[in-house]
């Protein structure tokens, strides 16, 4: 389903096209700067993430405080930052959406929130949901995993143990499950990289402090002229 953008050995990243609706799942080779270059037919909206559960509409030049936004207008690439957060982009009938969705925005129902947002006009009917830290490598403690199984339904069955008073969560299942019900008969598309195994990209979790950030985005592509 989706490809591999790359060049002069160098990998970008993974991409999709669904009709009107492009999206990309960015490398750690990737920055900021090299969105434009890579992508110049678009105008690029960012995010000030908060690790919360405020969605807004996308404004052209302004950094929305908040984990995800929304839009109607073609040529809008609505961008989220991740190093082992999960990217979610969502697209449908009527405009775009994207989600940053970190184990807090998980807990906080982030996907749920965002379907309340949305204008009635958006018909979300497939969620791209893209590398982030895997169920084998996101080990928390008995408190993070206490709040992300009440996010969800079947949220307890999500876990096993780890060490010692440690827990393993897959935060994926609990993101899935919440698409599931915020946009019942929603069409997945995964990547399933690890962000904190796949030296391909960027881990908080493993780089600390030192961590850069993957850009993703989504976007409507501009009707051709004839």
């Amino acid at each position: 389903m989706f490809e591999k953008m790359q060049a002069g050995g160098n990998f970008f990243g993974y991409t999709l096209t669904r009709g009107p609706h492009f999206f990309f799942f960015g490398s750690r080779r990737v920055t900021q700067d090299d969105l434009i270059t890579l992508f110049p037919q678009y105008e690029f909206c960012f995010l000030k993430q908060v690790h919360g559960q405020t969605v807004a509409e996308a404004r052209t030049f302004i950094d929305n405080e908040a984990d995800a936004h929304f839009t109607k207008k073609p040529g809008l690439a609505l961008v989220v930052q991740s190093a082992d957060c999960i990217p979610i982009l969502l697209a449908g009938e009527g405009g775009v959406c994207a989600i940053h969705a970190g184990w807090r925005g998980v807990a906080a129902n982030i996907v749920g929130a965002a379907a309340a947002a949305l204008p009635a006009e958006f018909k979300i009917s497939f969620a791209a949901v893209g590398p982030h830290i895997g169920f084998n490598s996101f080990e928390v403690g008995g408190d993070v995993r206490d709040q992300l199984a009440r996010s969800c339904k079947s949220g307890d069955g999500m876990c096993r143990p780890g060490a010692p008073g440690k827990f393993y969560f897959d935060l994926k299942s609990a993101a899935n499950a919440q698409l599931a019900a915020a946009f019942p008969g929603v069409t997945l598309g995964e990547r399933g990289d690890d962000t904190f195994t796949s030296a391909a990209f960027h881990s908080f979790r493993r780089d600390h402090e030192s961590a850069g950030r993957q850009f993703s985005f989504v976007v409507i592509n501009s009707p051709r002229r004839a």
